[in-house]
C-alpha cells in the first residue's frame, strides 16, 4: 500500500514524463532535470508504488501492465491540480465568446440596448446579449427562471442570495395633446414642470404592467429609483 504521506508528489511529473518520452533523458528534458536525477527518481518511484514500471528494450523503456493502467488517471489527475493552482483566468472581452442575460422592461430595450449593442460589437465582437422580458411582480423568479445575470428593476426588497446596488434615477414624463387648453392656459412651454395640483385635476391616460394599478398609486415622489440585482 502507498503511503502518501511520505510520498513526493514531484515524482509523478516524473513519472508522467518518463511514460510519454520512454526515455530517462527525453524525460528529464520536459521536467527540467539531468538524466542521472532521472533515474534516481524512477527508483524511487519503483519503491514507493513496488513495480518495476518500466523495463528496458534497447534505447527505448516500456511500462510495465501497472504503469500503463495508470498512466490516463495520473495524467489527468496531473491537469486537474494544474488547472485548479493555476486560478482564474483573466477575462479578455476581445476573444470571450459568453453570452450574458439581463432582464427589464421594454423601457431599456430601447433606452440601453441599441448603446448596449454598439460598445460590445466594438469591444467584445463574439460575445452575446440578451434581453430578457421582464415578469411584473415576479422578479425573483425571472432571476431563477431564466438564470439571468443581472435585472434591471424598480427598488424593492429581494432574497439575500440576490445583491443589488442603486443604478441610477429615472424622472417621470407627462405627454399631453398639442395645443391643450389647461396647460395653454398656465402658459406652459415643452419642458415646463406641470404644478402638482394642475396635473392631479387633469383627465389621464395610465398605462401599466399592473391590472391593478391606479392614476392614485403612482409614487408622489417626481423621481424614481432604480436598482441593478446582480
Amino acid at each position: 500500500m502507498i503511503n502518501f504521506a511520505t510520498l513526493d508528489l514531484n515524482l509523478l511529473r516524473i513519472l508522467d514524463a518518463l511514460l510519454i518520452e520512454g526515455s530517462t533523458t527525453r524525460a528529464g528534458q520536459r521536467v527540467g532535470l539531468s538524466q542521472p536525477a532521472i533515474s534516481a527518481a524512477l527508483g524511487r518511484l519503483r519503491h514507493a508504488l513496488n513495480d518495476d514500471l518500466f523495463l528496458r528494450r534497447g534505447n527505448r523503456l516500456d511500462p510495465t501492465e501497472y504503469a500503463r493502467q495508470i498512466e490516463e488517471p495520473l495524467r489527468l489527475a496531473l491537469e486537474q491540480l494544474e488547472s485548479a493552482l493555476t486560478g482564474p483566468l483573466q477575462f479578455d472581452p476581445t476573444v470571450a465568446t459568453d453570452t450574458f442575460k439581463l432582464s427589464g422592461s421594454d423601457f431599456f430595450a430601447e433606452m440601453l440596448m441599441p448603446r448596449l449593442a454598439d460598445t460590445v460589437y466594438r469591444r467584445a465582437p463574439y460575445m452575446r446579449v440578451q434581453l430578457v422580458d421582464l415578469v411584473p411582480d415576479s422578479y425573483v423568479d425571472t432571476l431563477e427562471r431564466y438564470s439571468v445575470d443581472a435585472a434591471l428593476i424598480p427598488d424593492t426588497d429581494v432574497p439575500d442570495w440576490i445583491e443589488k446596488r442603486p443604478l441610477f434615477l429615472s424622472g417621470w414624463a407627462v405627454v399631453a395633446r398639442t395645443g391643450n387648453r389647461r396647460l395653454a392656459s398656465l402658459g406652459l412651454q415643452p419642458g415646463d414642470t406641470i404644478p402638482i395640483d394642475t396635473f392631479c385635476d387633469m383627465g389621464h391616460v395610465l398605462f401599466s404592467p399592473k391590472a391593478t394599478c391606479a392614476p392614485w398609486a403612482m409614487p408622489p415622489c417626481p423621481r424614481l429609483a432604480a436598482s441593478a440585482v446582480l
